[in-house]
Formats: C-alpha cells, structure tokens, sequence
C-alpha cells in the first residue's frame, strides 16, 4: 500500500468505527415465536395437570389460589413435562439464533433456568434472571400463549428500543443483554407466564458487548468535533438504487438507520446524490476522483444548509462500507455542517469566517454555522490544499478566535512545514502569546515533530533559541517569550529536540549555558522557583534531563572524534554571539576528547585511518586557534582521527586563512609537527604517489609561512635522503619541482631555485 493510501485508510478509519459501531448497536435483541407443538409443557405444584392454553378455568382458579401474591416461582416449583425436547430445541435452535442476533459467536453460549414469572400486574423486576448466576450476560425470555390485556415488553438499550406484544396462540421468545433495560406495561386482566433464563458463557470466556446507539452517536460526534482534514465528504453505496427517483423514505433499514444516526448528532449534512457513472471497485489504487464527482443531489429535509451553497460538481473524498465492484450510480453522501466552507472556496469561506469572528455576520450569512463551526471550516477547508499566500492570514484566524482546542488542531495537523522559517517563527510566537505555552504545548510538541521529518534541526533549535531570548536583534526569529515558566518550556521543547535530532553545537552550547548560567537566576522561570534555591534547581533539572553537557553528548553517542570535530567551531561561533560565555567547561569536554583520542592512538596505528578531510583538519584547528588552544596533543589527536598527510594540508588551509595572526609558539609547534610527520607519508600503489609528493610540498609551504628558516633546511635534508638514481630524480625530484614552482611562482622563487642548485 502506497504513503498516500495509507493516509486515506488512516484517515477514514474514524468514519469506518463508527459506521461499524452503529451497525453492532442494532445487536442487542434477539425475537421470535414458537409453534404450539415446539411450546414447552409446564406443571406447577398446586394446579392440575400441564398448563393449557389457553389456560383451564380450573387450572386458572388454582394458580390464583396458591400463588396469588407471587409473582416470582422458584425452579422446585415447576416441573418441563417435555423437558429433553425442549432442552434440544433451546441448544440446537434458539440459541445459536441467539448468538448471531447479538453477535456473540466466538464462544459458547448456554442458557441456565432462573424462575418461572406468574404476573398479574405487568412487573419489570419478576422479568430479570437472578443476580447470583456466575457468568450471566444476558437475559431470554420465554412468554407463553395468554390473553391477557396490556402486558407488552419494552427493551431499551443506548438509544434504541422494541416492544414485543403478547399473542394467545404461540410462545414469543426475547433475548438481550443484561444492561438493557425490560419494562412492562400493566396488565389490566388475565396472567403472563414467562419462563426466565440467564444467557452465560459456558467455557468461561469474555464476552465482547456491542456498542450502544448513544455511544456510536458519541463516536460521529466527536468526528463532527474535530473531522479528518483530508477525507471530508464521505459517500456509501446505496443499496436500492433507483436512478430515476431518489428518496430517503425508500432506504433500506440499514441506510435509513445510518441517516437517522447522522441526524440524530445535529452536526451532519446528509444528501442523497446521482454520481458521474464510472466502473471501479472499493480499494482500487486506480479510481481518481472524477469518478466520485456528484452529478445530482438532494439534501435531507432536516439539513439547514443554505440553498445557495451547490453540492454538485464537488467530488466525493472516500466511500466506507463493504466493497464493492461494479457500476455505482446513486451514494449516500454525508460531512460535518462545519465542512460546508469547502463547498464555498477558501476565499469565501475567509471573509465568512473574519465576519463571524468580529460579529459583522450572523445567520445565513455565515452558512447557518456557529463562529466556531464557520473557523473549524474553513482550517479545515485551507487544509486540503494549503496555499502558502493565505497561511498566515488561517493562522491570524484560529488566533483570533481564542479557541484552543482549534489552536491545537492547527498546529498539530495544519500549519504547513514548507512556509518560510520567519513565517513559521512569527506564528509559534504568536500562537503563544495568545494561548499561553502550558495550554498548547503538547500541540506544540506535535508540530515539532512534523517540521523535524521535513527540516534540518537546525530551524528548530534556532526557534527555541529565539523564543528563550538566547538570540536576540537581528540573529533572533522572534521576540523572546515573556511569560512565567518560560524555562520549564525550553527545556522541554530542548529535550524533545535531543531526542529526535542533533542540534548544531553552536546552538547546544549556547542553550546549555542558559540552563546553567542565565535561567536560575530569573524570577518567576521554573516551577521550584519559589521552593529552591538556584543551585539546588540546577541539581534537580540534572537529575530529570541529564542536564550535564557531557552527559548529553555521550546519549547521543557522539565519539571522541566526532566532538573534536564538531565541538570547537560551534563553541567558537557561540563565544562570538556572546563573548561573556563561560567556555571552560566546554573546553574541558575537548580536553578529555583529545585525550581519549590519544589514549587510541596506539590501537588505530595499523587500522585504516578515519575519514577526517583536509578541510575538517583546517576548520578543528581554525576553531582552536580562536579558543587559544593549539597544541601538540591537538595534532596530534587530529593525526588520530585521519591522516598525515591531510593533518598537514589542514593546517596549510588554516595558515593560509587564519585570523586573528598565529603567534609564534603556535607557528613553531606546528613546524614541529609537519617535520615529524613527513616520513610518516606513505603509498601503497602508484596512483597515491603524487599524493605524497604534493603532502611533501604542503610541508616546504607551511615551513615557509611558520618558520622560514627551517624551510630550506627541510628541503636539502630531503632531497639527500632520495636515492642517487635517475628514476627518484624522475619520480620524485623533479614532480616536487614543478609542483613548487607553479606555487612559488608569485611568492618566494629563491627557495625553488635554492632547491635547484641543491640538486
């Protein structure tokens, strides 16, 4: 199944549930009569011979003689004459006809004798099996012939209800579950006599209750509340189609229960439509939307959906129910009343909902919607294609509309990821300010997750650093948010971020210092705030978020190489946007890194060298010289982490670039390094030996810029140590030459030829 696909089925399954939960509402009762010769045969202790029925008169004056006050008669009271055949009917017929008309069918149901009920008055209670039947779920009833009148049996469960009315000729049977609701009517003469059994599961198993009709209600409503944003207009096949005349009186039971239940919420249209005639089937990845494109439609007397608003030439977005292959014609379709803004436009529905919102519009003129209906709307109708020129005019809406519940809607699932990084920041802001962070955070925390699978971390960290006031005038996407626990926020919106991405280094520093350094000291910023001291508040946001620096690299599993390589520019940037950050801490963190690395080093001698290039090599050094921390361990960890000979072409690029200007400790230790790399410089085929003869020439330029007098030196040393063979004065010699002449040529030509006459 494609991305897109599963969006749909993801999006429809909310309609599915409830179409679904409304068709189990309508399993709640089972009906039906027996035969006279199918009736079971009583006999009752103190009346002559088997029940008749009608009954005798004789029998009728014992019956009021001995049980005149009761109404209940326990089972050693009554004797089934033809108790095995009857049993047999029970277990073989009406209860597998049971268990499918409630749709229990995954275990065995039985049915165990309660009482025998001799009612004379019409009682509710005597029609209940007893309490203290273990596993009971539901109720079955067995009314024989009388000819009482009045007596009829109501069951009520969730909203829907049936009556069952007594018959002189043949037994009537009822069963439902527990937590339905029986009532009778009163009897003004004669008796009911209903034998009363408990439904169980036999093997001990749960049984799976089926929804009520008000809880399928509650499921459409809370669809109406907050409706799937892309799947609007929903459509199911009718089952009677009949082209040439569409009435809602002609519904099968199914479809006009289905109506019934969508009118029934108030917060549906529903509309009997003649599609565009097309050929597919349900689940077909080929069906486009021109052949769900509404041709005629008529909408349900109930509906107030203005007349002016057209239905048809709209598509319809999905079809639920069963599947179905072959020719669709007529469909009932159905939306929440807040989506009659997407049969309007967006522009329309804009004005529509700006008018409710400053109360310029009332009535029809808002399409018969409440202001919040006609704002829920038209989001939702801006969501459908997300134009980038209307997004901040929707967001300045659900602003306006000081709804939070549409605030969290359209941040979690509206406001688009792709609008500018200033637009969006301007928005997040916003959207703050107006609401209060507390109150849309966990929205908040949602839209983040959307802009991280869509964006670099970057944006994201750049907006909780402007938001926390770290960045402030023109580097700042927004104002910094003043509201009291503002630094409970950042940190939950800092540790969301860790946990989904890496941050750039620049941003981790600079947030990490206002943890520790900046935000225990305003008022009115944690939650402990007025129960801690500042010392004690960092000790605790220690505990809960790992706050420590180190701690945090180590959870995102960042190596020792890794830091050297990402660490000291960052820090470099974050001391440049604040010059009074405290950078000891972050330096010792590069210590121990460089450390670790030359604790490595003996181990990664005879293994493949790691892939720091020549520019990472530049940028580490770049960035320490700036931190004042260029040292021998710190080439020599960055000869750890790659190779020689880029170890030297880095420093060559950092030389020919460096400000501020190299002292002269530092120019002499990299001098030192470069001499006692070279011979380190190897090659294992001839495709690498330029390499070598261009690391050897890398060394000569950086002598000359560091120590220049070395620099000649170094060159008459090597070129003694080559062999006295034509093929090294081919090979090497004059490949060296000709390199230094073409880099030389414009800046020092006495070493090249001073180098020509050592030759």
């Amino acid at each position: 199944m494609t991305s897109a696909k599963a969006k749909i089925r993801q999006e429809l399954s909310a309609y599915e549930e409830a179409v679904e939960m409304l068709r189990q509402s309508t399993n709640y009762i089972y009906q039906s009569a027996l035969a006279w010769h199918l009736q079971p045969q009583l006999a009752l202790d103190g009346v002559n011979g088997a029940l008749s029925w009608p009954m005798a008169p004789r029998q009728s004056q014992q019956l009021a003689e001995r049980y005149a006050h009761h109404c209940i008669l326990p089972a050693t009271c009554v004797r089934i004459i033809n108790k095995a055949a009857w049993t047999l009917l029970l277990h073989t017929s009406l209860l597998p006809a049971v268990q499918k008309a409630l749709g229990v069918t995954r275990i065995q149901v039985g049915a165990i004798y309660s009482h025998l009920c001799v009612d004379a008055h019409g009682s509710s209670a005597s029609l209940t099996p007893r309490s203290n039947i273990a596993k009971a779920f539901g109720t079955l009833l067995v009314t024989l012939p009388a000819s009482e009148e009045g007596g009829e049996i109501t069951v009520a469960r969730g909203g829907h209800s049936a009556t069952q009315c007594p018959s002189p000729l043949t037994a009537q049977v009822l069963a439902t579950f527990l937590d339905a609701r029986i009532t009778s009517a009163p009897i003004s003469s004669g008796r009911r006599t209903v034998l009363v059994y408990a439904l169980v599961a036999v093997d001990g198993g749960s049984v799976d209750v089926p929804p009520t009709r008000d809880a399928a209600l509650a499921a459409w409503t809370a669809i109406a509340e907050r409706p799937p944003l892309r799947m609007q207009r929903i459509g199911m096949r009718i089952k009677n189609c009949k082209q040439c005349c569409l009435s809602f009186s002609d519904l099968v039971p199914q479809d006009a229960t289905l109506v019934d239940a969508l009118l029934a919420t108030g917060r549906f249209d529903v509309a009997l439509v003649q599609l565009k005639t097309r050929v597919f089937s349900f689940g077909d990845e080929n069906v486009g939307e021109e052949g769900h494109t509404i041709g005629t439609a008529s909408l349900h007397p109930a509906c107030s959906m203005p007349c002016d608003v057209a239905v048809t030439g709209h598509s319809i977005d999905a079809f639920v129910g069963a599947q179905w292959r072959g020719v669709i014609c007529c469909a009932l379709v159905f939306w929440p009343t807040s989506l009659r803004t997407s049969f309007v436009g967006l522009d329309r529905a804009l004005r529509l909902a700006h008018g409710a919102i400053t109360e310029t519009s009332e009535g029809t003129g808002r399409l018969g919607l409440s202001v919040r209906d006609v704002v829920c709307g038209t989001v939702a109708t801006f969501a459908r294609t997300s134009p980038p020129s209307c997004t901040m005019s929707v967001a300045h809406l659900v602003i306006q509309s000081r709804d939070v519940n549409l605030m969290d809607r359209f941040l979690r699932d509206v406001m688009p990821v792709t609008m500018t990084l200033v637009g969006m920041a301007t928005n997040v802001h916003a959207s703050l300010r107006a609401f209060g962070w507390t109150a849309i955070f966990p929205a908040l925390e949602a839209f983040l997750k959307r802009w991280l699978t869509a964006r670099e971390a970057s944006d994201v960290s750049r907006l909780i650093t402007s938001l926390a006031g770290i960045f402030t005038g023109g580097t700042a996407l927004c104002p910094p948010l003043r509201q009291p626990f503002v630094a409970e926020f950042v940190k939950m919106c800092w540790q969301h971020l860790l946990s989904t991405a890496t941050p750039p280094m620049q941003h981790w520093i600079l947030v990490d210092a206002y943890f520790r350094d900046e935000a225990p000291q305003l008022v009115h910023n944690h939650w402990l705030d007025t129960r801690l001291p500042p010392v004690l508040i960092g000790k605790v946001d220690g505990f809960l978020y790992g706050r420590s620096f180190a701690s945090a690299l180590a959870r995102k599993h960042m190596s020792a190489s890794q830091q050297l390589q990402h660490l000291p520019s960052g820090l470099a940037q974050a001391i440049a946007c604040h010059p009074t950050l405290p950078r000891q801490r972050y330096l010792d963190v590069l210590a121990t890194s460089i450390d670790q690395l030359l604790r490595t080093r003996a181990v990664r001698e005879n293994l493949q060298a790691m892939p720091a290039s020549s520019s990472d090599i530049g940028h580490i050094v770049g960035a320490m010289h700036f931190l004042g921390c260029v040292n021998a361990a710190l080439l020599t960890a960055c000869q750890v982490m790659s190779s020689p000979e880029r170890v030297v072409a880095g420093l060559l690029l950092f030389l020919q670039l460096s400000v501020p200007p190299v002292p002269p400790s530092v120019q002499s230790t990299i001098a030192d390094f470069v001499k006692s790399a070279t011979p380190t410089f190897t090659y294992t085929d001839h495709t690498q030996h330029s390499v070598v003869l261009s690391s050897i020439v890398d060394v000569i330029e950086v002598l000359t810029l560091t120590t220049p007098r070395e620099a000649l030196p170094f060159v008459t040393s090597w070129r003694a140590a080559l062999p006295a063979t034509l093929d090294a004065t081919r090979s090497c010699l004059y490949p060296v030459i000709e390199m230094l002449y073409r880099r030389f040529q414009s800046k020092d030509l006495d070493l090249v030829r001073c180098y020509k006459a050592a030759r």
